[in-house]
């Protein structure tokens, strides 16, 4: 399953809350800020 198709059905209580999903959440929201981060890195540019 998708992670954004498991955090719609997680967020429509189809899910029971359990550790791993909590972890899922969480490991995603990581990763989402993780490429941000690195995206807003890739951007920078340094003057000669």
């Amino acid at each position: 399953m998708l992670t954004q198709d498991f955090i719609s059905r997680y967020e429509n209580d189809e899910f029971k809350e359990i550790m791993d999903f909590v972890e899922w959440i969480g490991e995603s929201r990581l990763l989402q800020c993780l490429r941000e981060k690195a995206e807003t890195i890739r951007d920078i540019r340094f003057a000669n």
